[in-house]
């Protein structure tokens, strides 16, 4: 960003006093921390203030190395206007000039007090502890929290901040029950449920709880005190919706999670058609309880009304309901209820977004051709962000669309916009996980993937894959107990018994690896290609090609082009030494997934271990003509041990390119350690650690790692019987001792 005298110096805007310099926005004796971006778009206001700035100026001068969408932009304008107050009808600080950009109303002055800077370090410093108290109820001191909150802020003053230093305040929202006298009402209470954790969820300072953790706390029968405990919250809010024809009472309970005591109740009654007045009523009611203040009490906290067709909003319930269960039958169902919502309102982005979940869901659970549901999912997509551009749930179905079609780096721009727009919204974070899970960016994944727990502690699919990610790491102790977690609340869930075949795989245990993913199948996963590819590779790695061989026809039977199918068929005609057929069928792969350029990394690899060296530079220049060396490097297979990058230095070995050879080298050398850095260090691992030793003639060192990868357990060991870059190794009689089991000649 440009520089200005405003970057380093004080100054004031109306009431507020900003400090750029600690990237602070106060009121009196409240203050507000801003993100680095938030407060660059600020001061590129304040340095135009009165004038129109462009929204590509904004782009220009806060993000001048970084391709961001508008929405980036929307999301910091509209978190200064909650803190100064405003909002879209009521601009008294920054004016919206429609399809131009935004502009500063109030001008910047200079402060006059000198140590307005040292006030606020002074205030920033400060730890004292906030004790919440309840309206109406004689109890003095029911809940203390001890949290980084400012003093109780005066009229028209910004929320309070929280700092990162001590846990904020914490409420779990457990599923309103269904007291109608028909019993068929769920889906309505569930909508309820759902609408209020959204409501809450806009609330600075507030740990809002996902739905999935407290209805699996549930049907354990949890009290309050373990609730409180296990979720780290302070508070819970529950309740029951009961109808009478169309007559509707919700009641409501706030409960200490400490004590047990009821903090709150109150009921509201209406009637359907006021559904959306009653989730406002109950939410404020919760908050004034809560004493956090909210900003502009009149609108920014509101149920989010992405439709006024009360009919509409029924069918998007029932989706709804069927949609969570993920079942195909269910979520067959789902698509039914949407689609009848959108005909009641065909300006209703939610239900196009949710739309778009089902159908790639359901072509996941094997009942619908991928082409199809994603021609459906991406008409839906786009009918969703005309209406609403910056709906986060819209562009995490983009960003679920995409890695369902293996364009994982695509997938990652949408789901990070998604995460963005709504910081909240745990499936965002999820499938963000497993877009970097998929790009082999270890670190990132795993982030994401516990910022997902952290929304949802419980959630079986959560956990799944942090602890899928740390055994990738090896760090089992942990992923166990992540395992744990999901296996005590996610017994029924089919995916979780195919993480946990991975999972054993990856350990070395493979019949017990092959136990766990039959059970996946058991609970319903008949047509799932990851499970059948994996099958494939445990009983090539036993030596059973026969078996593999079924596994991989019925992979390819159900998804030809999957990447997985395609890794099967590869690992079973190298495990047969089908060298020229593989090659050939390699290429053919290469020209139907052409965002894949590791398959032709991986033709070049296989043009090195049949001796083709020249002809393997050719495809390795071919390959990084349309990559980098970044992803050269990063064709590092978890499940048993691969770098592309460790072929093209066999090659420059083999050509006499000694220089090239060790420049490869080092970079690999580089590489490796970040791995390790990272936390990486799966049998696997060990082998390339072998094979790059191997080809720096270090042979003792590389005898060591491939013992180290043995005795691990790693079941790909049957490489090392023809790999082209250990001939070295091969020559040595230790090496024969070690892997003598293995029939090695």
């Amino acid at each position: 960003m440009a520089n200005s005298a405003l970057e380093s110096s004080p100054f004031r805007l109306g009431r507020f006093l900003v400090q750029p310099e600690l990237r602070t926005l106060s009121e009196g004796e409240t203050t507000i921390h801003l993100e680095p971006k938030v407060m660059n778009v600020l001061l590129v206001l304040a340095d135009r203030a009165g004038h129109v700035v462009p929204r590509q100026e904004f782009h220009d001068r806060v993000w001048p190395n970084a391709v961001v969408g508008d929405e980036v932009l929307s999301r910091c304008i509209y978190q200064l206007r909650t803190y100064f107050g405003d909002n879209s009808q009521t601009q008294k600080f920054i004016l919206t000039v429609p399809k131009h950009g935004y502009k500063l109303l109030v001008v910047p002055t200079a402060t006059d007090d000198e140590n307005a800077g040292d006030k606020i370090k002074s205030v920033a410093r400060s730890r004292w502890a906030v004790r919440v108290a309840f309206a109406g109820l004689a109890l003095a001191a029911l809940i203390l929290l001890t949290v980084n909150l400012r003093a109780p802020p005066v009229s028209n003053s910004p929320r309070p901040s929280v700092t990162a230093a001590t846990d904020p305040p914490g409420i779990v929202v457990i599923p309103y029950s269904d007291l109608s006298q028909d019993g068929d009402r769920r889906y309505f209470s569930e909508g309820i449920t759902e609408d209020l954790l959204i409501g809450l969820g806009q609330i600075d300072g507030l740990r809002v709880i996902g739905r999935e953790s407290a209805a699996r706390l549930m049907e354990y029968g949890t009290g309050p005190a373990e609730i409180g405990t296990t979720l780290n919250v302070d508070a819970m809010l529950t309740g029951s919706v009961q109808f009478d024809g169309d007559r509707l009472r919700v009641s409501n309970r706030l409960i200490d999670t400490k004590t047990g005591e009821q903090l709150w109740s109150e009921s509201f009654d209406g009637t359907v058609h006021d559904i959306f007045d009653i989730e406002d009523e109950i939410t404020r009611s919760v908050v004034t309880e809560l004493q956090i203040r909210l900003v502009d009490e009149t609108s920014e906290l509101r149920v989010r009304r992405s439709t006024e067709v009360d009919q509409a909003y029924k069918l998007y319930l029932e989706g709804h309901f069927y949609l969570n269960q993920r079942s195909s039958g269910a979520l067959k169902q789902s698509i039914d209820f949407f689609n009848q919502a959108l005909a009641a309102d065909p300006d209703f982005p939610l239900a196009y977004s949710c739309l778009a979940d089902a159908h790639m869901l359901l072509s996941q659970y094997g009942g619908l051709a991928r082409e199809e549901a994603t021609l459906v999912a991406n008409k839906a997509i786009d009918d969703a962000l005309k209406i609403d551009p910056d709906l986060a749930e819209a562009h995490a179905s983009r960003g679920l669309v995409l890695l369902h079609n293996e364009r994982y780096d695509e997938a990652t721009t949408s789901l990070r916009t998604a995460a963005a727009l709504d910081p909240g919204y745990m499936p965002a974070h999820l499938w963000l996980g497993r877009a970097l899970d998929m790009q082999s960016q270890f670190s990132q994944g795993l982030a994401a993937y516990r910022r997902a727990l952290e929304l949802d502690p419980l959630s079986p699919i959560a956990n799944m894959n942090v602890g899928r990610m740390l055994t990738l790491g090896g760090r089992t102790t942990e992923a166990d107990e992540r395992f744990e977690v999901a296996i005590k609340y996610g017994k029924d869930f089919a995916n979780l018994y195919w993480a946990l075949g991975y999972n054993e795989y990856l350990r070395g245990n493979l019949e017990n690896a092959a136990v766990q993913l039959n059970n996946a199948i058991d609970f319903g996963l008949t047509d799932q290609v990851q499970i059948l590819a994996m099958l494939a590779m445990i009983d090539i790695d036993l030596g059973d090609f026969e078996a593999a061989e079924l596994y991989v026809a019925s992979a390819d039977s159900v998804d030809t082009d999957s990447y997985l199918s395609v890794m099967a068929r590869y690992r079973l005609m190298l495990a047969r030494e089908e060298y020229a057929e593989l090659e050939q069928y390699l290429l053919a792969v290469a020209e139907q997934l052409p965002h894949r350029q590791d398959i032709v990394f991986r033709a070049a690899s296989l043009a090195v271990w049949q001796g083709n060296n020249e002809t393997a530079l050719e495809l390795f220049d071919r390959g990084l003509a349309n990559s980098t060396n970044a992803d050269l490097l990063y064709i590092w297979e978890y499940s048993w041990g691969s770098l592309a990058a460790l072929d093209l230095a066999h090659a420059y070995k083999e050509t006499g390119q000694l220089s090239k050879q060790e420049k490869m080298l080092e970079m690999i050398d580089t590489f490796m350690q970040q791995q390790a850095d990272r936390g990486i260090a799966t049998p696997p691992t060990h082998y390339v650690r072998a094979v790059w030793h191997a080809q720096r003639n270090e042979l003792d060192v590389a005898l060591r790692e491939l013992a180290l990868a043995k005795s691990l357990g790693w079941s790909g060991i049957w490489l090392a019987r023809f790999d082209p870059r250990i001939a070295n190794l091969r020559a040595m009689p230790e090496f024969h001792e070690l892997l003598s089991d293995l029939d090695i000649t």
